[in-house]
C-alpha cells in the first residue's frame, strides 16, 4: 500500500515537472522580451524597470547629441575666429576675415558644411549590456541673410550596430533627421544658434535568449537643440563658452517578433542641458584646442536613480585655407565621454566648410 502511494505521488510530481517544464520557459520568454528581468536595486541596477527590447535611449542620446553638436561646430567659435574683436594678425596672404562664416571671395553669402564622425559605444549594465560602433553624416546649406542673421537646413544620418550581449543577439538602429537651423549674432562675441526638425528610425534585431528570434520596427520622432556661444580673443589664445540644451522624443510603434512575442509600443525621451568651455591657440594656419563639456539629463525615459550627467574631453586641430583655397575650414578631433558608471562613448570627427 506503501509502494502504491508513493509511486503515485511521484508520477503526479512528475506530471507537474513535465507541465512546469513547458510552460515556465514559454512565460519567461514573453516577459524576458517584454520587460522582465530588472536591473534596480536588485543584480542588473537599471532602477527597477525592465531593460528595452533594443538599442534604447543610449543609441539616441549619442545620436541626438551628434547633430546638436554638428551645427553648434557650424557656427562655434572655430567657424569665424577672425571676425571676432581682437583677432591676431595672419601671417598668410589670402585669409579672409571671416573663413568660414562670411561672404567669401564670391560675395555670395553661402557656406555648404559637412561634418563625419565614427564613434564606439559600450553599455555594461548587465541587462542592457551591449557594445558597438555608430557612423555619422551630417550635411548643411546656409545663407548669410543679413549682418547678424544665418538660415540655412542640414540632414543628418546616422547608423549604429551593436552585440546586445544580454540577450545573445545585436540591434542595427539607422535614423535620419532633417532640420532648418538659424543663427543670430548679437553682438560680435555673443550668438544663438537653434535648430529642431523631424527625425525618423529603424531598428532591427535578433536575439538568441531564451530562443532565437529576428524583430523590426520603426520610430517617428523630433529633435530640438539651441546654444548660446561667447567667445574672446587673448593675444593668439581664443577662448570661447556655450550653454545649450538638446531635446529629443521618439515613438516607437509596437511589433512581433518572428517567434509571435508580441512587443510593446515605448516612448524614449531625452532632455539634457550643456555647458563647455574651450581654448584654442592661432598657429597660423592652424589653430589646435582643447574642450571640456558637462552634460546631464534633465529629463529621461529612463528609470529614476540611472547615470545622469558626464563629461566630454575634446582634442582637435583647425585648418584654414588661404589663396585658392581662401574660404576652406577643415577641422579633425577627437573625444571620450566619461562620468556615467556604466556606460562609454568615444568619437572621431572630422569637418569641412567652404564659403562661396
Amino acid at each position: 500500500m506503501f509502494m502504491r502511494r508513493w509511486s503515485g505521488g511521484l508520477a503526479v510530481a512528475l506530471l507537474a515537472l513535465a507541465v512546469l517544464g513547458r510552460v515556465v520557459p514559454a512565460a519567461r520568454a514573453q516577459q524576458f522580451v517584454n520587460g522582465g528581468p530588472h536591473d534596480g536595486d536588485g543584480a542588473y541596477g537599471d532602477g527597477g524597470r525592465a531593460y528595452d527590447p533594443g538599442s534604447g535611449l543610449f543609441v539616441r542620446r549619442m545620436s541626438a547629441r551628434a547633430a546638436a553638436n554638428a551645427i553648434h561646430e557650424r557656427f562655434g567659435p572655430r567657424a569665424a575666429p577672425f571676425a571676432l574683436p581682437g583677432a591676431p594678425r595672419k601671417a598668410r596672404p589670402g585669409i579672409t576675415p571671416v573663413a568660414g562664416n562670411g561672404a567669401g571671395p564670391l560675395g555670395g553669402g553661402w557656406t555648404i558644411w559637412s561634418t563625419s564622425e565614427l564613434g564606439f559605444l559600450r553599455d555594461k549594465r548587465p541587462a542592457k549590456a551591449s557594445r558597438g560602433h555608430s557612423v555619422s553624416f551630417t550635411l548643411g546649406l546656409d545663407r548669410r541673410l543679413s549682418e547678424r542673421f544665418t538660415a540655412g537646413v542640414s540632414v543628418n544620418a546616422v547608423h549604429a550596430r551593436l552585440k546586445t550581449f544580454f540577450k545573445g543577439g545585436h540591434t542595427r538602429n539607422t535614423s535620419v533627421t532633417i532640420s532648418p537651423y538659424i543663427n543670430y549674432a548679437f553682438t560680435d562675441w555673443l550668438s544663438l544658434d537653434a535648430t529642431g526638425g523631424y527625425v525618423y528610425s529603424a531598428e532591427r534585431l535578433t536575439r538568441a535568449i531564451p530562443g532565437f528570434a529576428t524583430g523590426r520596427t520603426h520610430a517617428n520622432g523630433y529633435t530640438f537643440s539651441a546654444a548660446l556661444d561667447a567667445s574672446r580673443w587673448l593675444d593668439r589664445w581664443l577662448l570661447s563658452g556655450r550653454a545649450g540644451i538638446i531635446v529629443s522624443h521618439d515613438d516607437w510603434r509596437a511589433y512581433t517578433e518572428s517567434d509571435g512575442t508580441f512587443v510593446a509600443a515605448r516612448t524614449d525621451k531625452l532632455t539634457q542641458g550643456v555647458l563647455e568651455a574651450s581654448a584654442s591657440l592661432w598657429l597660423d594656419p592652424l589653430m589646435p584646442y582643447a574642450t571640456v563639456a558637462y552634460s546631464r539629463d534633465l529629463a529621461s525615459s529612463d528609470p529614476p536613480g540611472s547615470d545622469r550627467d558626464d563629461w566630454t574631453l575634446t582634442s582637435g586641430i583647425a585648418y584654414y585655407g588661404s589663396g585658392r583655397f581662401d574660404g576652406l575650414t577643415a577641422d579633425l578631433s577627437a573625444s571620450i565621454i566619461l562620468g556615467r558608471r556604466k556606460q562609454r562613448n568615444a568619437t572621431f570627427a572630422f569637418g569641412l566648410r567652404w564659403t562661396f
